[in-house]
């Protein structure tokens, strides 16, 4: 019951949103953190390194059709751009100790596999047990389960499958990672306490990946912007967080609907 109650919020929310008031008014009804000095855990990491790293020679789309993986592009995974962006960002920092938040159908699961080398440890947390044979993977028309697409592109690397909600994961995580992706629900109440519980997670000089970032809330495409993490991100820095964030903006190479733009952001140390 508590799965099905999950699916059928989640959909609601991404298919209607919450109006940008609504948001501001679900986030101020969260306490101020306590933990603002952990912000300086956060390596640094500039625009430049940015394009360093979307230079480096990685064909997502072509592995994942070579090893015969069909992630639909209207699944409710990343887009096909920012994909790529994230297995070459991986590729680039070279993190040893990876967390996602939001599994779904393992499309951002896929990229950060094929961007990590041997021995690489990584943990994807979703609500569901996104294995399952009538989780997300089947449901949207993917070829395989997460577990599946993983043990296919690299079986050398260690991921662990978590069913779990993300706030009560974080809360009582006590492994340390290196870089961790959150892009589980978007409402801006929800980013700001994961992204305080995610720095307890944190190594020294790690980062925070954010998905559905839409600065000012202005949205890319031709549907309306998701505001949560982009006001998550607003108050942080309004209450001293010692914290910049890094919008992806425009990739060299298309993403959604003949467009460039990423909702990929970046969380950085000054």
């Amino acid at each position: 019951m508590k799965n099905k109650f999950y699916k059928l919020y989640r959909w609601i929310y991404y298919l209607f949103g919450r109006h940008v008031a609504d948001e501001r008014d679900w986030l101020n009804k969260i306490p101020k953190l306590s933990n603002i000095e952990d912000f300086s855990k956060l390596g640094k990491f500039e625009r430049f390194q940015l394009g360093k790293a979307c230079d480096i020679p990685i064909d997502v789309d072509s592995l994942l059709c070579f090893n015969g993986i069909y992630l639909p592009e209207s699944s409710g995974g990343v887009n096909k751009g920012d994909r790529l962006a994230l297995a070459k960002l991986i590729s680039y920092q070279k993190p040893m100790a990876i967390l996602e938040i939001g599994t779904c159908i393992g499309s951002s699961l896929a990229s950060i596999v094929l961007g990590s080398s041997n021995g690489v440890k990584i943990c994807s947390v979703d609500i569901m047990d996104v294995n399952l044979d009538d989780s997300y993977w089947n449901q949207r028309g993917c070829s395989h389960r997460p577990r599946e697409i993983v043990g296919i592109l690299n079986n050398k690397i260690d991921v662990e499958f978590v069913q779990s909600d993300s706030l009560i994961f974080l809360k009582s995580c006590i492994e340390k990672f290196d870089f961790i992706f959150l892009d589980g629900l978007h409402s801006s109440d929800r980013v700001y306490l994961e992204i305080s519980y995610a720095l307890n997670c944190l190594n020294q000089g790690g980062y925070i990946l954010l998905h559905d970032f839409f600065p000012k809330s202005k949205k890319y495409w031709d549907t309306p912007a998701i505001p949560g993490p982009y006001l998550a991100v607003q108050r942080l820095i309004q209450e001293g967080a010692c914290v910049e964030f890094l919008p992806f903006q425009e990739l060299p190479w298309e993403t959604k609907n003949g467009t460039k733009f990423s909702s990929l952001c970046l969380l950085t140390g000054k």
